[in-house]
């Protein structure tokens, strides 16, 4: 009286399921049902380096990964505020998926990164970190 149903779709889609029964050597009848797959959002692109909160010094190794999502091209912005590029505006990265920052504050300030990423000829995506910088 149960089955267990693997690979269906987590888009919010329509789910059409049809249920066939047999009563005592009747024939077969049969209900239908609707339901709505469960929307599982992929997670995010998003930083996997440096972890913590605080940078260890003025040369930081910033990596990212794209997580389950496709991601064709990436750009970098490391700045005193959110939003700006002060201290790293990298271009267009295509692939790569790490940046080595240099010449950052150690003076326990604010350092706010900006993660930016394309996926197959989309517009632009981003998300926002923010670390304290060395002391």
């Amino acid at each position: 009286t149960s089955l267990l149903a693997t690979g269906l779709p987590t888009d919010g889609s329509a789910v059409h399921v049809t249920l066939f029964y047999r009563q005592s050597g009747q024939s077969w009848q049969k209900r239908g049902f609707v339901f709505t797959a469960a929307e599982i959002a992929a997670d995010p692109p998003g930083l996997t380096s440096p972890a913590g909160s605080t940078l260890a010094g003025s040369q930081v190794l910033f990596e990212w990964s794209a997580n389950d999502t496709a991601v064709d091209e990436w750009w970098l912005y490391v700045g005193s505020e959110v939003g700006s590029k002060d201290y790293v505006n990298s271009g267009s990265l295509g692939g790569v998926t790490s940046l080595l920052a240099t010449g950052l504050p150690t003076d326990g300030s604010a350092v706010h990164v900006t993660l930016f990423y394309r996926q197959s000829g989309q517009s632009w995506q981003k998300r926002g970190f923010v670390f304290d910088s060395a002391p």
